[in-house]
């Protein structure tokens, strides 16, 4: 019995059709050991060569987080079943491109440079959400909160004073309060109100530079994956928090 030659035909151009529909763009997100540096953009298609003993995480157009571990040397493909996010996708792509002009946040592991030196204790300290979310005593700047009723203080486990005094800055809310030794953080003091586009200054005992955090509240999705809340962060100005929760999310992946 002949085959007639489309029935081979057919199921190949659909075998190319799937296989083309599945082919996105990826941006890398994490590097070690590798020559493509984070925010390296690999357009739908692209041969990505990992050497031995090298890493890259990609984040793909569709959201999902492609890990590879070298030797590899292929197109990477997410196995995604949705459409590509290209909001999400475009605001982590100019988050790491941006850090990449200064220092990218898989480097921060290793680098002096003093603009990310500040925070290094935070990358090396947040391990889940909570962490990321957590206001830097140290540093302050744009903090971005999805619930004010469980708000917490971290500080740079070199620096331990034993008090913090909160104000409000455009008001006469107070508070003074205790921070044991042994204690990363503190919740948030009931004594000042806190609300949504508030400034506070924060007071760290022995420091003699004042603080200053401004909070912004964003809405929370109960079906946002930890992706898509990176872009929110980075698209609120939470920069910060943007690559700490993008740096846990890669270092994280498997």
């Amino acid at each position: 019995m002949r085959v007639p030659h489309w029935a081979w035909v057919l199921p190949l151009v659909v075998g190319l059709a799937a296989s083309a529909a599945r082919a996105e763009e990826f941006v890398v997100i994490d590097s070690s050991g590798s020559d493509s540096p984070i925010g390296t953009v690999f357009a739908p298609g692209a041969v990505v060569t990992v050497p031995d003993h090298g890493r890259l995480v990609l984040l793909g157009a569709s959201g999902q987080v492609v890990p590879l571990t070298g030797p590899f040397e292929g197109v990477p493909s997410s196995n995604a079943a949705g459409s590509a996010n290209n909001r999400v996708f475009a605001a982590i792509a100019s988050l790491v491109r941006s850090d990449q002009k200064e220092t990218s946040p898989g480097a921060v592991r290793s680098t002096e440079d003093p603009r990310i030196a500040s925070i290094k204790w935070r990358i090396d300290s947040a391990k889940t959400l909570t962490d990321v979310l957590a206001i830097d005593t140290s540093n302050g700047g744009e903090t971005c909160l999805y619930d004010l009723t469980s708000v917490r203080l971290m500080r740079k486990p070199s620096n331990r004073p034993s008090k913090v005094t909160i104000h409000d800055r455009y008001g006469s809310a107070l508070a003074a309060i205790p921070w044991p030794q042994d204690a990363a953080s503190l919740p948030w003091p009931a004594q000042v109100p806190i609300a949504d586009g508030q400034s506070y200054l924060i007071e760290l005992e022995g420091q003699s530079e004042l603080i200053k955090t401004k909070i912004h509240l964003l809405r929370e999705s109960s079906s946002a994956s930890s992706v898509e809340r990176v872009a929110q962060l980075a698209d609120s100005g939470c920069k910060v928090q943007a690559r700490l929760l993008l740096i846990l999310l890669a270092t994280t992946s498997k």
